[in-house]
Protein backbone atom coordinates (compact mmCIF):
# COMPACT_ATOMS: atom_id res chain seq x y z
CA UNK A 1 0.00 0.00 0.00
CA UNK A 2 1.32 3.39 -0.85
CA UNK A 3 2.92 5.11 2.33
CA UNK A 4 0.62 8.66 1.77
CA UNK A 5 -2.57 6.61 2.31
CA UNK A 6 -5.06 8.86 4.30
CA UNK A 7 -8.19 7.20 3.79
CA UNK A 8 -8.77 3.22 3.83
CA UNK A 9 -11.72 0.94 3.69
CA UNK A 10 -12.55 -2.64 4.68
CA UNK A 11 -13.35 -5.02 1.60
CA UNK A 12 -16.22 -7.43 2.25
CA UNK A 13 -16.86 -10.31 0.49
CA UNK A 14 -17.93 -10.46 -3.06
CA UNK A 15 -16.14 -6.60 -3.58
CA UNK A 16 -14.49 -6.00 -6.80
CA UNK A 17 -11.98 -3.03 -7.30
CA UNK A 18 -13.89 -1.03 -9.99
CA UNK A 19 -16.76 -0.42 -7.49
CA UNK A 20 -14.73 0.54 -4.75
CA UNK A 21 -13.11 3.01 -6.74
CA UNK A 22 -16.21 3.62 -8.22
CA UNK A 23 -18.35 4.36 -4.38
CA UNK A 24 -15.18 6.04 -3.25
CA UNK A 25 -14.40 8.25 -6.27
CA UNK A 26 -11.07 7.69 -7.67
CA UNK A 27 -9.65 6.64 -10.73
CA UNK A 28 -9.35 2.74 -11.42
CA UNK A 29 -6.12 3.18 -12.42
CA UNK A 30 -5.08 4.84 -9.10
CA UNK A 31 -6.81 2.54 -6.72
CA UNK A 32 -4.34 -0.25 -8.58
CA UNK A 33 -1.75 2.19 -7.88
CA UNK A 34 -2.34 2.81 -4.12
CA UNK A 35 -2.93 -1.27 -3.89
CA UNK A 36 -0.16 -2.79 -5.71
CA UNK A 37 -0.99 -5.85 -4.04
CA UNK A 38 -4.46 -6.13 -5.39
CA UNK A 39 -2.65 -6.54 -8.95
CA UNK A 40 -4.24 -4.93 -11.90
CA UNK A 41 -6.46 -7.69 -12.25
CA UNK A 42 -7.86 -7.50 -9.02
CA UNK A 43 -6.58 -11.09 -8.20
CA UNK A 44 -5.17 -9.57 -5.37
CA UNK A 45 -8.33 -7.95 -3.39
CA UNK A 46 -8.73 -10.32 -0.24
CA UNK A 47 -12.31 -9.46 2.16
CA UNK A 48 -11.63 -8.28 5.96
CA UNK A 49 -8.23 -6.44 4.32
CA UNK A 50 -8.15 -2.79 4.08
CA UNK A 51 -7.46 -0.98 0.69
CA UNK A 52 -6.31 2.50 0.27
CA UNK A 53 -8.91 4.56 -1.07
CA UNK A 54 -7.23 8.32 -0.42
CA UNK A 55 -3.82 9.97 -0.15
CA UNK A 56 -2.61 12.64 1.24
CA UNK A 57 -2.03 15.76 -1.59
CA UNK A 58 -1.73 13.68 -4.68
CA UNK A 59 -4.18 13.28 -7.90
CA UNK A 60 -5.90 10.84 -8.87
CA UNK A 61 -5.53 11.01 -12.25
CA UNK A 62 -4.16 8.26 -14.42
CA UNK A 63 -0.52 7.83 -15.29
CA UNK A 64 0.80 11.27 -16.81
CA UNK A 65 4.12 11.50 -18.39
CA UNK A 66 6.16 14.05 -18.83
CA UNK A 67 9.51 15.82 -20.34
CA UNK A 68 9.71 16.08 -23.75
CA UNK A 69 9.73 18.93 -26.34
CA UNK A 70 5.46 19.83 -25.66
CA UNK A 71 6.06 18.53 -21.80
CA UNK A 72 4.60 15.38 -21.77
CA UNK A 73 6.13 11.79 -23.24
CA UNK A 74 3.76 9.65 -24.75
CA UNK A 75 4.04 5.89 -22.87
CA UNK A 76 4.41 2.77 -26.09
CA UNK A 77 2.30 1.27 -27.17
CA UNK A 78 -0.95 3.60 -28.13
CA UNK A 79 -3.64 3.14 -29.84
CA UNK A 80 -3.63 4.27 -33.74
CA UNK A 81 -4.65 7.86 -34.56
CA UNK A 82 -4.58 9.02 -31.24
CA UNK A 83 -4.57 12.47 -30.74
CA UNK A 84 -1.76 14.55 -30.57
CA UNK A 85 -2.40 16.59 -27.55
CA UNK A 86 -3.07 13.81 -24.74
CA UNK A 87 -1.50 14.74 -21.71
CA UNK A 88 -2.63 11.66 -19.77
CA UNK A 89 -2.54 8.00 -20.82
CA UNK A 90 -4.45 4.52 -19.04
CA UNK A 91 -2.74 1.17 -19.72
CA UNK A 92 -5.94 -0.51 -21.34
CA UNK A 93 -6.16 -4.22 -19.31
CA UNK A 94 -8.58 -7.32 -19.99
CA UNK A 95 -11.95 -6.42 -19.19
CA UNK A 96 -11.85 -2.84 -19.56
CA UNK A 97 -14.74 -1.29 -21.64
CA UNK A 98 -14.97 2.00 -23.42
CA UNK A 99 -17.53 2.93 -20.80
CA UNK A 100 -15.73 2.21 -17.61
CA UNK A 101 -12.44 3.90 -18.51
CA UNK A 102 -14.04 7.18 -19.61
CA UNK A 103 -16.20 6.48 -16.48
CA UNK A 104 -12.99 6.37 -14.31
CA UNK A 105 -11.09 9.19 -16.01
CA UNK A 106 -14.03 11.75 -15.67
CA UNK A 107 -14.43 12.24 -19.17
CA UNK A 108 -17.35 11.95 -21.30
CA UNK A 109 -17.45 8.62 -24.02
CA UNK A 110 -17.79 10.99 -26.73
CA UNK A 111 -14.68 12.97 -25.63
CA UNK A 112 -12.90 8.88 -25.40
CA UNK A 113 -13.80 8.34 -29.06
CA UNK A 114 -12.32 11.04 -30.36
CA UNK A 115 -9.04 11.24 -28.49
CA UNK A 116 -8.88 7.67 -29.44
CA UNK A 117 -10.54 7.03 -32.89
CA UNK A 118 -9.13 3.27 -33.45
CA UNK A 119 -11.32 2.22 -30.34
CA UNK A 120 -14.34 2.71 -32.72
CA UNK A 121 -17.65 3.97 -30.94
CA UNK A 122 -18.89 0.85 -30.71
CA UNK A 123 -15.17 -0.11 -28.32
CA UNK A 124 -14.39 -2.73 -30.77
CA UNK A 125 -10.75 -1.57 -31.08
CA UNK A 126 -9.93 -1.15 -27.70
CA UNK A 127 -6.67 -3.61 -27.08
CA UNK A 128 -5.56 -4.49 -23.62
CA UNK A 129 -1.69 -3.78 -22.92
CA UNK A 130 -2.00 -0.59 -25.29
CA UNK A 131 -2.41 2.72 -23.87
CA UNK A 132 -5.31 5.11 -24.82
CA UNK A 133 -5.87 9.46 -24.08
CA UNK A 134 -8.18 9.63 -21.29
CA UNK A 135 -7.24 13.94 -20.76
CA UNK A 136 -5.67 16.42 -23.30
CA UNK A 137 -3.56 19.87 -22.65
CA UNK A 138 -5.21 22.36 -21.62
CA UNK A 139 -6.94 24.92 -25.21
CA UNK A 140 -5.63 28.41 -26.02
CA UNK A 141 -6.96 30.61 -27.72
CA UNK A 142 -10.32 32.07 -27.52
CA UNK A 143 -11.69 28.75 -26.08
CA UNK A 144 -14.25 26.25 -27.51
CA UNK A 145 -16.11 26.69 -30.45
CA UNK A 146 -20.30 25.92 -30.09
CA UNK A 147 -22.03 24.02 -32.85
CA UNK A 148 -25.22 24.56 -34.66
CA UNK A 149 -28.02 23.78 -33.69
CA UNK A 150 -28.48 24.05 -30.18
CA UNK A 151 -30.92 23.84 -27.65
CA UNK A 152 -32.68 27.59 -26.39
CA UNK A 153 -31.21 28.83 -23.60
CA UNK A 154 -28.21 26.77 -22.83
CA UNK A 155 -25.09 27.84 -20.50
CA UNK A 156 -22.91 29.95 -21.86
CA UNK A 157 -20.24 28.35 -20.08
CA UNK A 158 -20.71 25.39 -22.06
CA UNK A 159 -17.11 23.10 -23.23
CA UNK A 160 -18.45 20.11 -24.36
CA UNK A 161 -22.00 19.28 -26.79
CA UNK A 162 -23.16 16.44 -27.62
CA UNK A 163 -25.96 15.81 -30.49
CA UNK A 164 -29.05 14.33 -29.56
CA UNK A 165 -29.84 11.07 -31.77
CA UNK A 166 -33.21 9.62 -32.18
CA UNK A 167 -34.53 7.99 -28.63
CA UNK A 168 -32.06 9.50 -26.62
CA UNK A 169 -33.40 10.53 -23.24
CA UNK A 170 -32.55 13.07 -21.17
CA UNK A 171 -30.54 9.85 -18.19
CA UNK A 172 -28.81 8.28 -21.21
CA UNK A 173 -27.22 11.53 -22.19
CA UNK A 174 -26.15 12.42 -18.71
CA UNK A 175 -24.81 8.85 -17.85
CA UNK A 176 -22.76 8.25 -20.80
CA UNK A 177 -20.92 11.72 -20.27
CA UNK A 178 -20.64 10.73 -16.28
CA UNK A 179 -23.10 14.63 -15.09
CA UNK A 180 -25.49 14.36 -12.67
CA UNK A 181 -29.13 14.77 -14.38
CA UNK A 182 -29.67 17.48 -12.55
CA UNK A 183 -26.87 19.18 -13.83
CA UNK A 184 -27.98 18.02 -17.46
CA UNK A 185 -31.24 20.08 -16.94
CA UNK A 186 -29.62 23.33 -15.09
CA UNK A 187 -27.45 23.53 -18.58
CA UNK A 188 -29.92 22.85 -20.75
CA UNK A 189 -33.05 24.60 -19.37
CA UNK A 190 -34.98 23.94 -22.85
CA UNK A 191 -35.01 20.00 -22.81
CA UNK A 192 -37.16 20.43 -19.42
CA UNK A 193 -36.99 18.19 -16.34
CA UNK A 194 -39.59 15.97 -17.54
CA UNK A 195 -37.10 15.95 -20.68
CA UNK A 196 -39.79 16.50 -23.34
CA UNK A 197 -38.13 19.73 -24.86
CA UNK A 198 -35.19 17.27 -25.82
Amino acid sequence: MVSTCDKFYKVIADDGCYDIANDHGIPLASFYTWNPAVKTDCSGLQANEYVCVGVKSTSTSAVTATTSVSGVRTPSPIQTGMVSTCDTFYDVQSGDSCYDIADTHGVSLDSFYAWNPAVKTDCSGLQPDEYVCVGVEAATGTGVTTPYPIQTGMVATCDEFYKVIEDDSCVDIASANGIPVASFYNWNPAVKTDCSGL
